[in-house]
């Protein structure tokens, strides 16, 4: 059985649509490992009237899991729009971002594909597309509309009554990495992500108060039934150090900002991506490990969290 993403689209009734003319001329481009396809133009709902130019949200399903993101996907302009990182990854694929460039990329087995912030050109394999608007960023997440991102992988857009549906085309059975994560892993990452949004406050330990970056990793910890110190450079000395290149979902990182050593902390998330309480954004947000400001000043990881004993 395919797996399947289902959009239901929180305001009023929609039509079918209409498929549209392929995006790029010249030679087809090839988005299956089987017979070569169009990638077929963006598709797009029904304008209703001006208002319609208004951002609505919508509601993304990989089967009967919700994707939960903040900012959350949306209905504007007769676009689905979703977080390109996070869809790309649920379709299977690597995503990598370029923070100079402002370009994101997706690869999985022969595909690839890739669109960067403020360019209405984007691309599958070597072949050009013209996407129906230009990817923009939503609070810190890049936001493209739906059809080029899962159409770019393989997936199918269909439309059934208010839902659109994307079959994904990968092998039964087949998830993102991050749900093939051990229970007690897994339960780190989804009560991490819990808490996206909650307002930064210096020296915060909770949902109510706020957090700082220490006070929002202590929270998730015990919440796990594991005691850490309270200040990340103290947490810099818990659990067992960890290499960049082994780090898995529920590792601490560490980052040198406003003082020297470890003044800063979040929560891997895997896929190039940590979570964590950021006076900046003023909120708990998930950042990559790979922009510009944390890549410069990353200091290492620690383990604390036992995948195969709950805690």
């Amino acid at each position: 059985m395919r797996k399947s993403l289902s959009i239901a689209i929180c305001a009023g009734a929609l039509l079918l649509a209409t498929p549209l003319a392929a995006l790029a001329e010249g030679p087809q481009m090839a988005v299956t490992g089987g017979p070569a396809e169009a990638l077929s133009a963006p598709l797009a709902l029904p304008t209703a009237d001006s208002a319609d130019v208004q951002a609505r949200p919508a509601q993304v399903w990989l089967d009967d899991v919700e994707l939960k993101t903040d900012p959350a996907p949306f209905y504007r302009g007769g676009q689905v729009w979703v977080p390109v990182r996070e869809v790309w990854e649920l379709l299977g694929a690597t995503v990598t971002y370029d923070a100079e460039t402002r370009t994101v990329r997706a690869g999985r087995d022969s595909l690839r594909a890739g669109l960067a912030v403020g360019q209405s050109q984007a691309f599958v394999g070597s072949t050009s597309v013209e996407l129906p608007a230009a990817p923009e960023y939503v609070g810190d997440r890049t936001f493209a509309p739906l059809s080029f991102v899962a159409e770019s992988l393989g997936g199918k857009v269909k439309w059934d009554g208010q839902t659109a549906r994307v079959e994904t085309g990968l092998p039964p059975g087949t998830v993102s990495r991050s749900q093939r994560l051990p229970a007690a892993l897994q339960k780190v990452v989804d009560l991490a992500r819990s808490l996206l949004g909650v307002r930064y406050r210096w020296g915060g330990t909770s949902p109510q108060s706020g957090f700082d970056c220490s006070g929002f990793i202590s929270y998730v910890a015990r919440s796990m039934n594991v005691e850490l110190p309270r200040t990340s450079f103290e947490m810099f000395t818990a659990g067992k150090p960890v290499s960049r290149e082994q780090l898995r979902p529920g590792d601490l990182v560490f980052f040198t900002t406003y003082a020297r050593g470890a003044s800063h902390a979040g929560i891997y998330l895997g896929n190039g991506q940590f979570i964590h309480a950021n006076s900046t954004g003023g909120r708990v947000r998930i950042t990559d490990l790979d922009s510009a400001y944390y890549a410069r000043r990353y200091l290492g990881a620690r383990r604390i969290f036992d995948a195969g004993t709950g805690n």
